[in-house]
């Protein structure tokens, strides 16, 4: 699953150095530029870590018991 979102690096690189090359009414146009564009982006991302943190705290076990794994290693997996 955190593979899949490997993609929000790289698009967070491109549209801020997009925003930071746009020249935006000098210097400080262009931090709010980057600033704009890195905050979409970055709520994404903490959403998507929370959802994922959720998800793994409620069911680990639940997963890998429907993957076979042995018992035992399940309580050294949920900590």
């Amino acid at each position: 699953m955190i593979y899949h979102l490997s993609f929000l690096s790289r698009a967070t690189t491109g549209i801020v150095s997009r925003a930071f090359a746009a020249n935006l009414d000098g210097e400080d146009g262009n931090i709010v530029a980057v600033r704009e564009a890195a905050s979409a982006l970055l709520t994404v991302s903490v959403v998507c870590v929370i959802l994922i943190s959720i998800l793994y705290a409620l069911c680990t076990p639940k997963m890998l018991s429907v993957l076979h794994v042995d018992p035992f290693l399940i309580l050294a997996a949920k900590s």
